[in-house]
């Protein structure tokens, strides 16, 4: 088995070889038939990525819910929402989905400037 890796995840699998078969900036990896997608690659191993207790995932959609008002803020004065905001969502969805080994909620960012 082959394993594609992407920002250090399993975002495919294939059990042919992939050398020669896709574009070469792709970091294909060879992996036992346990590896599934969604699983970490750290450079040495995969690893299942560890489910979030339900109280985490919990709060992760309680704040990305909470987090709606820094976008309509930004919407209402004609700014745009801020890298770290767009980074801080990212990260309660992937809380919210089970996708991420974190075991705490990402610090919340100031409300942008100018909202």
């Amino acid at each position: 088995m082959w394993a594609c890796i992407e920002d250090g995840m399993v975002r495919e699998l294939t059990a042919t070889d992939p050398a020669g078969r896709f574009h070469p900036s792709l970091l294909w990896v060879a992996c036992d038939a346990a590896v599934r997608e969604g699983w970490r690659w750290d450079g040495t191993g995969f690893a299942a990525p560890a489910a979030a207790g339900p109280d985490l995932a919990a709060a992760a959609r309680l704040a990305l819910r909470a987090s709606d008002i820094a976008v309509l803020r930004c919407a209402e004065h004609g700014v745009a929402v801020p890298a770290v905001w767009l980074t801080y969502r990212e990260a309660l969805r992937a809380i919210a989905a089970g996708t991420t080994t974190v075991a705490t909620l990402p610090e919340r960012p100031e409300y942008p400037p100018g909202t």
